[in-house]
């Protein structure tokens, strides 16, 4: 009888091991439950997510610095004062998640010994999540901190320059006023005054415009420039297909008279 029932007793062990194996997965601990394929890029890895039930954990580092360029991120990580990497830590896990879901994020095995990581591939000027994970095998530390960071958008390649240092600085001079003529009489002075609204020469505008009739306009400067600089503003103005002649408003003088008498009759 005895032998029978150690018998049966050992069949009843069995039996309940093979169910087990068949229960459904609420009868399975909660960390296996966790063993995940992960759904980020380049992983090659399926983790055991760490929690309180799986202790002790794998430890992780902590983020230092966090540096986004154009399409990638640079993640610099450290484990302490004491800078010792625990034993048990046999890799470092990067992963750079898009704050929006729709997009798929990264994830990068970095040796034990590294203390930083460049993730490329990512999207210009979007917002990104990144997080670094001590592993211990296939069990994965929760991370210490986890930082933002937001990539620069693409350059156009050329510096930019500051419209108004790109021109030649204004020299003193003579001149205060241009004349212009325009192609159209009607309006002169509004058309005069949006003509030279951006001057090609810094240091100077324009004061204000004047009508002068049939289609001519004046042109005050608020400052008196010199010819050289007169001819730039010129070159300019001449450009703008509303007009049709620009010169400088200059005092013609009589520097000399003839010596000899006019031979006009009427001459007195």
């Amino acid at each position: 009888m005895r032998r029978n029932a150690k018998g049966s007793r050992n069949l009843l062990v069995i039996a309940s091991a093979a169910l087990a194996l068949s229960v459904p997965s609420m009868m399975v601990p909660s960390w296996a439950q966790e063993l995940e394929s992960d759904a980020l890029l380049d992983s090659n890895e399926t983790w055991i997510s760490c929690t309180m039930e799986n202790s002790p954990c794998p430890e992780s580092p902590t983020i230092t610095s966090v540096t986004g360029e154009v399409d990638s991120v640079t993640v610099s990580w450290s484990w302490g004062h004491d800078l010792v990497i625990p034993e048990n830590i046999t890799e470092i896990v990067v992963r750079v998640e898009p704050v929006n879901v729709n997009s798929q994020g990264i994830e990068r095995d970095i040796p034990r010994s590294n203390t930083s990581a460049r993730i490329e591939g990512l999207n210009s000027g979007s917002d990104y999540t990144i997080s670094v994970l001590g592993a211990a095998g296939v069990r994965l530390g929760a991370p210490s901190v986890v930082e933002e960071a937001t990539l620069d958008e693409p350059s156009t390649g050329f510096p930019v320059v500051d419209a108004a240092m790109a021109k030649p600085q204004v020299t003193e001079g003579d001149v205060e006023r241009i004349i212009v003529t325009l192609n159209d009489e009607a309006s002169a002075e509004s058309q005069a005054k949006d003509i030279s609204a951006d001057l090609p020469v810094a240091g100077v505008k324009v004061e204000d415009t004047q009508s002068l009739g049939a289609g001519n306009a004046l042109i005050n400067l608020t400052d008196a420039v010199s010819d050289a600089d007169a001819a730039i503003i010129i070159d300019d103005l001449s450009t703008d297909p509303r007009v049709k002649a620009v010169e400088v408003d200059g005092r013609v003088r009589a520097t000399a008279f003839p010596s000899d008498p006019p031979n006009d009759p009427y001459w007195t």
